[in-house]
């Protein structure tokens, strides 16, 4: 018997600067439909691999998610000397706005 892997989906608290889990135990098509909802409404989103199913109902008080989000945050924050929060899935940040001359 085999099982479709599961995904957490997590949302960048804009104002916290920091992840926060949105959604887990979700199918790779239910993942992405659930952040291209979110980033319609205007949050950063990134969709991570979950090992197993986690019995937590809820994403946003399941321990293992909290972890998850929580090193995204932390990855986050080592890169942001070297760079500005990049859209995700693109390999630069191109809507920084710049001073023209």
């Amino acid at each position: 018997m085999t099982q479709e892997s599961l995904r957490v989906v997590v949302s960048l608290d804009p104002e916290a600067q920091s992840f926060r889990p949105s959604a887990h135990n979700l199918t790779a098509s239910q993942a992405v439909e659930y952040a291209q909802t979110l980033k319609l409404n205007g949050l950063d989103t990134k969709i991570v691999d979950q090992p197993k199913k986690h019995r937590t109902e809820n994403a946003e008080t399941c321990k293992q998610c909290k972890k998850t989000a929580d090193a995204l945050t932390e990855e986050l924050h080592n890169s942001s000397g070297t760079q500005e929060l990049p859209e995700q899935g693109q390999g630069s940040a191109t809507d920084s706005e710049e001073p023209t001359p």
